[in-house]
């Protein structure tokens, strides 16, 4: 087990942290930090909150009485383990176990401080924020938290997500464009934002328009860009019939004959052959899924 000085400080160094940025953010001197790095001195218990709240942590693991995998390990019941790879397993349970402590910046970090060691940017879609936002659906509609917690934790992975765009290198529009969104009334758009910059690493002209788009402006839009690919996601099944509504009025302009149409979305999980009903050209039951469509219709 390490001792306080030893946590202190290798908490530091994941965090980029010189001693004097740390005492700065403290208001102690230099040499303080030092002291408590060696275990010559211990902070008192106010600088002991504030020290563990810099560093996104809690006072315990501080103090070594837990470590963050223990002290959140029930949290992660229903992350998808058998499919990943135990380093991302890691990444997702973190992450979210961050967030679910309100420990946003701390989230932030960590998604900086795995894609310094290497982690493929790509790989956090699926692996990471997908298995996050489709955990925290099952949490609220078990009603094991509410929906302002929901909406926290999307809100945190679209930032994350706009910051994965520096650890990629500069992609090249292709002509093709591809146009991404959440059936209209649907309010989680999240999905449609991490496919339409999936496609936009893959060089597709991509346009994520959101969501609560009606149909006829939809359509006109589609025109208007000479889309060959939409990409529309279905996260809450009550909209169902609004996605029907969507595909007919989609497959009846003639201006869209050869508009190729992909959807996904948790709502389609337990139906993934729904899609041949709706007139789709394809489902993907993840964005690597998608995506390969989409490429393969380029």
């Amino acid at each position: 087990m390490k001792s306080f000085g030893q946590t202190v400080k290798s908490l530091r160094n994941e965090r980029g942290l010189s001693q004097h940025q740390l005492a700065q953010s403290l208001g102690v001197a230099q040499t303080t930090i030092a002291n408590y790095e060696t275990d010559k001195r211990f902070p008192n218990h106010q600088l002991l909150v504030r020290m563990a709240e810099s560093f996104d942590t809690s006072v315990d693991y501080l103090l070594g009485r837990v470590t963050e995998k223990e002290s959140t390990v029930k949290i992660y019941e229903g992350l998808d383990e058998k499919t990943l790879e135990p380093v991302y397993q890691e990444v997702a349970q973190k992450y979210l176990g961050y967030l679910m402590d309100s420990k946003k910046y701390a989230a932030l970090n960590l998604v900086r401080r795995e894609l310094g060691k290497g982690l493929d940017p790509r790989s956090f879609y699926d692996k990471v924020f997908m298995q996050t936002q489709r955990r925290i659906g099952r949490m609220w509609e078990r009603n094991e938290i509410n929906v302002a917690r929901e909406h926290y934790i999307t809100n945190v992975t679209q930032t994350a997500i706009a910051s994965l765009f520096t650890h990629l290198s500069e992609t090249v529009e292709c002509d093709r464009v591809a146009v991404t969104l959440a059936v209209n009334g649907d309010p989680h758009t999240v999905g449609a934002q991490m496919m339409s910059d999936l496609l936009a690493f893959e060089g597709w002209n991509t346009h994520f328009l959101g969501g609560n788009v009606p149909t006829d402006q939809l359509i006109e839009t589609l025109v208007e860009l000479k889309a060959g690919v939409l990409v529309l996601t279905l996260t809450l099944s009550q909209y169902m019939e609004t996605l029907e509504n969507t595909m007919y009025a989609l497959r009846k302009e003639p201006q869209l004959k050869s508009l190729k149409i992909i959807i996904g979305g948790r709502a389609l999980d337990k139906q993934p052959e729904a899609w041949r009903q709706l007139g789709a050209d394809g489902y993907g039951s993840s964005f690597e899924e998608a995506v390969r469509l989409v490429k393969e219709m380029r």
